[in-house]
């Protein structure tokens, strides 16, 4: 594994061939992966016994993985105790020794967003940590100079100016982008790190950089809006960039962070959504061959303020829905009516476990009213359904899940406040 500059662009090279990551960060369902062109995968913090089985099944599939050494991060490791530094290290040389001839490594991670609770002003705990980080990759260029080395930070001009300033021993950036993807590569590459990169994380735009409601809760692009963004991430940003060797999306699964489906290109119930035809078509430059449905926006009572809506308790209230689908018979709306956690706006951290599910229900699409004037092009439709809101004043979320019978589905939430 090398990395050339060639013509003013960065290119990896894998036995000897151009190797662009098109790649997810995915603990299963490899297979759907490689049938949707993607070529590798990210892990997380694993020891080498962990590694090696994922290794062996990405190998079976013709996947490369880039492995996350498992790097205690600054705040849990106190980086000042040298004794418990130099353990670590010993430990990762343990674990890469014991995976650096496997024919599925690509590179490896050192660590994910390892300064996180580090405050800038702490300047010698950066210290501490970046230098450990450049050790640790000393170590890995001296017993395996066949995988480069990388780590894995947000778009933070904080860690990328340490990095800079105290790894010399990396040998390509991994930047993990939840905003504006435009800005911060163009910033990183024009003025701090003149070298390749990776972006390790890119998808969705963060809940921390979201709209929000006059009673704080982040509004959450429906899938065909992510779907889309992924889409011109890829062509605008990581494709045509000459920095950057390839990308993983984030997350190939379902994962609860601030709602039930912000992150995840699936369902909770396992169905992919309209973001994994769009990685095909990034990856293959071709759409497959039955395309899952789309949910574009959805209105409550058509509100002149959509962003904040407010209802009665108890009262009868409407949900407009513009879906574009294929052909079908068998389309099926499942929804979900949550209470909204008040703490989440606050505190982010505390977005690991669903809320309490107030109702939940299902419906066939063709009995739906359906205005076919008011949608906005032939291609798509206004459905519409009706709910009674709860009794209990506070915050609620109407999940949406619109799916077809090969097995594919669209999601979309909305935010409602509930008034006496």
């Amino acid at each position: 594994m090398e990395v050339r500059k060639e013509n003013n662009r960065y290119q990896l090279y894998r036995n000897g061939s151009p190797y662009f990551i098109k790649g997810a960060c995915v603990y299963k369902d490899f297979d759907l992966l490689q049938e949707n062109g993607g070529n590798s995968i990210r892990l997380y913090n694993v020891n080498a016994d962990s590694a090696l089985k994922v290794l062996d099944q990405a190998h079976q599939q013709g996947l490369t993985v880039t492995v996350g050494l498992n790097v205690i991060p600054a705040g849990t490791l106190d980086y000042s105790d040298e004794q418990a530094v130099a353990k670590q290290l010993a430990k990762i040389k343990q674990d890469v020794l014991k995976l650096k001839n496997h024919p599925a490594l690509l590179m490896w991670g050192i660590g994910n967003e390892l300064s996180f609770k580090i405050e800038f002003k702490r300047i010698l705990d950066h210290y501490r940590l970046w230098s450990a980080v450049n050790d640790i990759a000393a170590m890995i260029n001296e017993v395996d100079p066949d995988h480069p080395t990388t780590t894995m930070i947000s778009s933070d001009v904080k860690p990328l100016l340490l990095i800079s300033l105290f790894c010399d021993e990396i040998d390509i950036l991994s930047m993990n982008v939840f905003g504006n993807m435009t800005a911060a590569l163009k910033f990183t590459t024009d003025w701090i790190w003149q070298g390749p990169l990776v972006v390790s994380e890119y998808g969705t735009p963060g809940y921390w950089v979201a709209d929000h409601t006059d009673w704080y809760a982040k509004v959450e692009p429906t899938s065909y809006t992510k779907s889309q963004l992924i889409k011109t991430q890829y062509q605008d940003m990581i494709q045509n960039n000459p920095a950057c060797l390839g990308s993983y999306v984030f997350i190939w699964g379902q994962k609860q962070e601030y709602t039930t489906t912000w992150f995840g290109l699936f369902t909770p119930t396992g169905q992919p959504t309209e973001m994994i035809d769009v990685l095909q078509y990034n990856w293959l430059n071709q759409w497959p061959a039955n395309r899952a449905p789309s949910i574009g926006s959805i209105s409550i009572n058509n509100q002149k303020d959509a962003k904040n809506p407010y209802l009665e308790k108890s009262k009868k209230f409407y949900v407009t829905l513009a879906v574009q689908h294929a052909p079908s018979n068998n389309m099926q709306l499942r929804w979900e009516l949550q209470k909204d956690n008040l703490e989440i706006y606050f505190d982010p951290t505390l977005a690991q476990q669903k809320p309490e599910i107030i109702a939940k229900g299902k419906v066939e699409v063709n009995k739906l009213k359906n205005n076919k004037k008011a949608s906005a092009s032939a291609d798509w439709q206004n459905y519409q359904l009706e709910f009674t809101s709860p009794l209990n004043e506070g915050p609620y979320r109407l999940f949406f899940y619109l799916s077809d019978e090969h097995d594919k589905s669209a999601t979309g939430n909305a935010v409602f406040y509930v008034v006496n």
